[in-house]
């Protein structure tokens, strides 16, 4: 998440998170009870409530994930929220 948090504040976006070990996260729920449609361990790209894109973290090398964060951040700046 570092890395996520990191890439964010470089692009200065803001994103939520779902803490799966927070205190008031409730694991009998769905990530659909929680307005999200994403895979686990992602980040995805919302708008106006619907999924436009998403990134497995999982897939890749720690060494990459922050230029591919970042790339993924400005390109979703680009599709989604430029006029």
């Amino acid at each position: 998440m570092n890395d996520v948090k990191h890439a964010m504040q470089q692009e200065n976006v803001e994103g939520k998170e779902l803490d799966g070990h927070h205190p008031k996260f409730d694991g009998s729920k769905s990530q659909n009870d929680y307005g999200l449609d994403q895979h686990a361990d992602t980040l995805a790209v919302y708008k106006d409530g619907e999924l436009k894109q998403q990134i497995e973290l999982d897939e890749y090398d720690p060494s990459q994930l922050e230029t591919e964060l970042s790339h993924f951040i400005e390109t979703s700046k680009e599709l989604y929220f430029e006029e």
